[in-house]
């Protein structure tokens, strides 16, 4: 059986101790990793010393406050008041035929750009995948407790050169103190910091990638660039967040550090490529090592929260990793004396579609309450 599962294998601790104890790494720790192959690709061994577990809510599910998200009603009051947001969701439930779909209705305002990417997502065309997968960045290390002001925006990295690319087995070996070539980390460089990189997911190398649904398969091709899809996601959010006076900061494509939110997107629907899940996963655990939370005075079963905007071709989703500080301490001291008995959670939910109103609707209520809560200075716990 392929490890490319792993993640829809280990629901519960318990799921991890078997697999751990197979693997031969229920006593390892995180920072053994260089021990393993230095593949690009993650092996099974790798990705259990990263100690987590995932649980899958569906969308029907989905209640905002029991992840810390407030101030939904006042978000969806606000985008009542959108000019153009209206006639956005009328349209998108239409596939319109590529020859057709220029010139754009002008009735749609600043979600022009939104309704031209979503048209190329429906009808996005497969492609070969010419990359491996998992390679990451070594970003230099901020603390999350130094931030100042507060008002930083929610970043989506854009990609790095192949050069600067790190393997997911040398993560804790390769990610120091300190800008990238061994450049001091100085008040400017801080704010200029590089981000763990995710690259497009090579397909061919993934033995669980098969697409068995005939219906599917016609209806959902592939998109061939992720930065179709990827545009799309970060235009949706600044087209419903900057108009109005109550955010403090903004949605961006720039390669910086990251504050609360990373954009994650895929060419390919989730279910195509189970590893994705283990590729989110350690990016969330390189973001805990570059900036880790603020764990000094705090018991180990402090709480925190990170979330991941993920979007896989036509279908958003909402990650939401939770861990305590005795985690934070595992994946940041590799002088620590003790065994971790904690886990990364990370709790999938969703999917809502682009080309349904009501799910639109729904995940960009919540971009702008998260937006608004971040801009306050509040926390998600």
């Amino acid at each position: 059986m392929s490890d490319n599962d792993l993640a829809l294998r280990i629901r519960d601790t318990r799921a991890w101790n078997m697999l751990a104890k197979k693997h031969g790494v229920e006593n390892r720790s995180i920072h053994q990793l260089q021990r393993y192959s230095s593949a690009s690709k993650i092996t099974g061994p790798q990705y259990l010393a990263l100690r987590a577990v995932w649980n899958f809510q569906r969308y029907g599910q989905f209640n905002p406050s029991e992840w810390g998200i407030k101030g939904v009603g006042t978000a969806r009051t606000l985008l009542s008041k959108l000019p153009h947001l209206l006639e956005f969701l009328r349209q998108i439930p239409e596939k319109v035929p590529l020859d057709n779909i220029i010139p754009v209705d002008t009735n749609l305002g600043v979600l022009m750009l939104n309704w031209y990417y979503q048209q190329l997502i429906l009808w996005g065309e497969s492609y070969e995948d010419p990359e491996s997968n998992l390679n990451f960045l070594a970003p230099a290390t901020r603390a999350r407790s130094q931030r100042s002001g507060g008002t930083s925006p929610p970043q989506t990295p854009t990609r790095p050169g192949a050069s600067h690319g790190k393997a997911l087995s040398d993560l804790v070996k390769q990610l120091k103190l300190g800008a990238a070539e061994g450049e001091p980390l100085s008040p400017n460089t801080a704010d200029l910091l590089n981000s763990p990189e995710t690259p497009f997911d090579d397909l061919e190398a993934d033995p669980d990638y098969e697409n068995t649904d005939p219906v599917d398969k016609g209806k959902f091709p592939r998109v061939s660039d992720e930065n179709v899809v990827n545009s799309f996601l970060v235009y949706l959010a600044n087209a419903i967040t900057l108009p109005f006076n109550e955010i403090k900061g903004h949605w961006s494509q720039e390669r910086k550090g990251f504050v609360v939110v990373i954009i994650e997107v895929k060419p390919m629907t989730r279910n195509e490529s189970p590893r994705v899940m283990l590729q989110e996963t350690a990016q969330i655990v390189a973001w805990i090592y570059a900036e880790p939370d603020n764990i000094q005075g705090k018991t180990r079963t402090e709480r925190f929260r990170r979330f991941l905007l993920c979007q896989n071709r036509h279908e958003i989703y909402l990650v939401v990793a939770d861990y305590d500080a005795d985690y934070v301490d595992y994946v940041t001291n590799p002088g620590r004396d003790s065994e971790c008995q904690s886990f990364l959670k990370m709790n999938q939910l969703g999917p809502w579609s682009i080309a349904d109103p009501a799910d639109i609707m729904t995940i960009a209520t919540v971009i702008l309450a998260m937006t608004m809560q971040f801009g306050n200075g509040e926390t998600f716990i």
